[in-house]
């Protein structure tokens, strides 16, 4: 996806006629960012300049994260007079606190020939973007400088604040600079370390915009200045023998006076041609638009030409008797190899769910592999691994390797997910392999590794079975890496995927992505699921399994099979055919499994003996009663925000206890997710007074917003108002007031709740991310706590009000006592009379019965299973008995029968 690229755009302008705008000043370089030529949709554009040459990109400097939006967006409200005037609009700023600086966007003009530097631009503030941003000038095209005129402040959101200019005309650097370089960025209020919302009544989020227009680099010319050019070849490598190049020359022309008669000659002896061939700026051969000072040639390399790196020298000239020069390079490559590799990466998507424009074509990334030999081949072991096309630390991120098992077989494909599902396009065939990690819509590198280790920098790792670089990846297989991708394209195998030159830049084409799983050709494939996906040890699962049969010759007499040895069964276990391509299983899962994430393999068999492999993980918790009696019931971190339910951010504790607990010197406290700095003092919100069993507190975080409805009164409020993420953050209930910092494991937090990607969290998950009109809950009224932020909480619309002080009290089932357990989990043996309410889930022993405390099949507590428990577990489903809730879920609902069931039929040890 877009949020994984480092650089988001970059772009050689295209040149104009340069502009006076008064007789002591020129524009040098002006973007507009305006589509050329014309189209009408102010979501399209270009990051060439309008004037002049240069460059615009997205940057940011670690630690900073990179920005996930450089898109283009309405220019309306800027001084722009076209009519298709469109804007540069950047998204995906730092968290609170953080990196004030390090990312925004970056230009590069060569100030050669002038002095007097002026940069001027038009700006727009979302309401929740930062208030403040400033400008740091590089003359040496690496180091930044603070401009002298900043920072620049709004003091309005979702406006436009225009001819913001800084004067750089005392930096005697600046001038006559082929290297001058120049940032905008956000930085915190003055004499703070906090970032400020443009808007008054908004709390500054990371998600907020900047949008940019008629961004101007002006100085005055220092005496005739002669034409120039700058040169591109397309593609980056050609063939041996046959290969087409074109070269492409951007001309700005000479001043004082204008040139007139401008023409371009390449050399083209290196490569078996004139010395002097013209390049034409007439419309024809591959030139786009006669007379707009684009240059163009296309050239066939003959045969005899030497494979490797060719420099092509590109002059321009003028009547005047003027002239500047600029060299290209391109390769020629050896196109004639048949790699050696067997399965090789036939499609590559990174537009997946994009809005745009254009918008993502499929809803998710992807990755397409291709078993292009004649044997199967076994991926187990393997992984597919992804970078981004220019870092150096490689595929250094655990996020964005998915490992494969299973054979593949000859001619099949694979699907491999690479993203989480996103807001736009269609969606994927069913995928054989599911990641989450996202990859580059524009460019980036992909790996087929023949082992699970991340090969890291090491693009040339002997256990590389394919390798595809593409757009402007920094390594590839060949020569050249593929071309650019958009959301709409992606990186396509030649000849279904079966070409393999060694040659990135020719294997692939540039083309509408189809992508294709194992089952397309007719393949035996079953595709497992399992619900839930994350269970205590003790409860129940239900395995199902749809089986896309053979075709040529069809397949008969099909079974499914689940090795169930990981999480307490057969590792042969058959599976029941429901008819329909469908096959099922309930499995309950015995309270000795222990906690990890479980792999279940799953073979799918024929009669014409062919199988297929694949496998689904299941999450195994170990759920025990928390000790905790203050806790986190509730959090919304979407307040204020378009669509939210209500109007701020906020969080709600609870006393879960049996007895009235004193909170003062305890605090509750908030992060980012993503912030490893951890809990900080300025969102620490002390609490104070005695909470009575069953009470409820309510925090509010921020300040109100303008969307939805006011929560009730809050009990506490920071020393000053801060927003919550509203996708993954962090929130702990501490028995101190000093800041946790990155100590999520202190033995001072009384409860700890990760939510979305946040860095820790209790148990063995985060709580699903949140959203604008979701928050997190806790179980049973926020009497559920097991130590397992995953399975305590579930993540919805909020159906009630948060609660306060004020809130009628809730008070908890005492616990069990005796020979009765909480959750699935008993730990006394001894037969023994229960005590206080059972807990979801628990069906304990009553006196006299003589089997395992805590046998969850004999519901009646006869002391037998036997038929009378299925309906004295009925008649308790029906009736909303807290004991019929098999799989702890908060209240009765179908899988608690399919759990109950599969107790019954696995009987009592």
């Amino acid at each position: 996806m877009l949020g994984r690229m480092n650089q988001c755009v970059c772009a050689i302008g295209a040149a104009m006629a340069l502009a006076a705008l008064a007789p002591a000043q020129t524009v040098i370089t002006q973007w507009t960012f305006n589509s050329n030529p014309p189209d009408g949709n102010t979501a399209t554009g270009t990051f060439s300049p309008a004037v002049g040459l240069g460059t615009a990109a997205c940057y940011n400097v670690l630690p900073a994260i990179p920005l996930v939006e450089c898109i283009f967006a309405n220019g309306a409200g800027s001084t722009d007079p076209g009519a298709d005037n469109s804007g540069w609009q950047t998204r995906g700023y730092q968290n609170q606190g953080e990196n004030p600086g390090l990312v925004g966007v970056e230009f590069a003009a060569d100030t050669s020939n002038f002095t007097g530097i002026v940069i001027s631009w038009d700006h727009r503030h979302s309401n929740t973007s930062s208030r403040y941003v400033n400008v740091f000038y590089s003359v040496d095209g690496v180091n930044f400088v603070e401009a002298p005129s900043a920072p620049f402040e709004s003091n309005a959101g979702d406006t436009w604040f225009n001819d913001r200019t800084v004067d750089l005309s005392a930096i005697s650097a600046a001038n006559n600079n082929p290297n001058f370089k120049f940032r905008i960025s956000p930085v915190f209020a003055p004499s703070t370390s906090q970032y400020v919302a443009a808007n008054g009544a908004s709390t500054y989020a990371s998600t907020g915009t900047h949008r940019f227009d008629m961004v101007t680099v002006r100085g005055t010319a220092t005496g005739s200045i002669p034409p120039s050019v700058v040169a591109t070849a397309a593609p980056g490598a050609v063939c041996a023998a046959g290969g087409l190049i074109t070269l492409s020359a951007v001309v700005v022309p000479g001043l004082l006076p204008d040139s007139t008669g401008l023409a371009v000659t390449a050399n083209l002896t290196e490569v078996g041609g004139g010395a002097a061939v013209a390049l034409l700026d007439d419309g024809l051969n591959g030139d786009e638009f006669a007379g707009d000072n684009i240059f163009t040639l296309r050239y066939t390399v003959p045969a005899g030409v030497s494979i490797g790196a060719k420099t092509i020298p590109i002059t321009v000239s003028d009547a005047q008797s003027r002239s500047g020069s600029t060299n290209v390079s391109f390769a020629v490559a050896d196109c004639s190899v048949n790699s050696s590799s067997r399965v090789v990466i036939s499609q590559v998507y990174g537009g997946g769910g994009n809005l745009g424009p254009p918008a993502g074509i499929f809803n998710a990334d992807f990755v397409e592999i291709h078993n292009r030999s004649a044997m199967p081949v076994d991926l187990s072991g393997w992984s597919v691994q992804y970078a981004s096309q220019t870092s150096l630390n490689g595929f250094d991120n655990p996020a964005d390797r998915v490992e494969l098992f299973g054979a593949i077989q000859p001619g099949q494909y694979m699907l491999v997910q690479f993203s989480a599902i996103g807001a736009a396009g269609a969606p994927l065939p069913t995928p054989d392999f599911v990641g989450t990690g996202g990859m580059g819509n524009n460019g980036g590198r992909v790996a087929l590794v023949r082992g699970t280790a991340l090969i890291g920098s090491n693009c040339n790792d002997p256990n590389i079975e394919d390798f595809a670089g593409y757009g402007a990846a920094i390594c590839f297989e060949g020569a050249a890496p593929a071309g650019r991708t958009e959301n709409n394209t992606g990186a396509v195998r030649k000849l279904a995927g079966a070409q393999d030159t060694d040659q990135n830049f020719h294997d692939f084409e540039i083309a509408a992505p189809s992508p294709r799983n194992r089952s397309f050709g007719g393949f035996l494939a079953g595709y497992p699921s399992i619900a839930p996906e994350a269970v205590s040890a003790g409860e129940s699962v239900s395995f199902t399994v749809n089986v896309s049969a053979a075709t040529t010759p069809p397949s008969t007499g099909v079974q499914v099979r689940a090795n169930l040895s990981s999480i307490g069964g057969t590792a042969n276990q058959l599976l029941t055919d429901n008819g329909g391509g469908v096959w099922t299983l309930n499995h309950a899962i015995p309270a000795s499994v222990t906690q990890g994430v479980k792999l279940v393999p799953i073979t799918v068999t024929d009669a014409q003996s062919r199988s297929d492999s694949s496998a689904v993980s299941l999450r195994v918790a170990t759920c025990i009663d928390s000790a905790a009696r203050i806790v986190v019931s509730g959090f919304f971190g979407g307040g204020g925000n378009a669509g939210a339910p209500f109007d701020s951010d906020h969080i709600e504790i609870f006393n879960r206890s049996q007895s009235a607990v004193d909170v003062n010197g305890w605090s509750v406290q908030y992060s980012d997710g993503s912030n490893a700095t951890g809990f900080i003092a300025s969102r620490v919100v002390p609490l104070s007074g005695v909470m009575g069993p069953g009470e409820y507190r309510l925090i509010r975080t921020n300040l109100p917003g303008s969307n939805g409805v006011p929560i009730p009164t809050p009990d506490f409020l920071p020393a000053a108002p801060f927003g919550m993420d509203n996708a993954n953050g962090r929130i702990a209930v501490a028995r101190t007031t000093d800041a946790l910092g990155a100590d999520c494991g202190s033995a001072l937090i009384e409860d700890l709740v990760g939510y979305g990607a946040a860095l820790c969290q209790e148990g063995i998950g985060t709580t699903p991310a949140i959203s604008n009109i979701s928050g997190g809950y806790r179980l049973l009224e926020g009497c559920r706590d097991t130590d397992q932020n995953l399975l305590d909480f579930v993540i919805a619309e909020p159906l009630f009000f948060p609660r306060n002080s004020a809130s009628p009290a809730n008070l908890c089932p005492a616990p069990s006592t005796g020979a009765c357990c909480t959750g699935s989990i008993c730990t006394i043996t001894t037969a023994a009379a229960c005590s206080g309410t059972f807990y979801a889930g628990a069906a304990c022993n009553a006196p006299g019965n003589n089997t395992t405390p805590c046998c969850l099949a004999d519901y009646d507590q006869s002391g037998t299973v036997n038929v009378p428990d299925i309906f004295a577990f009925l008649a308790g489903w029906f009736a909303g008995d807290a004991r019929a809730d098999f799989n702890n879920s908060g209240g009765s609902d179908v899988p608690d029968i399919f759990a109950f069931l599969a107790a019954w039929f696995a009987g009592c040890p």
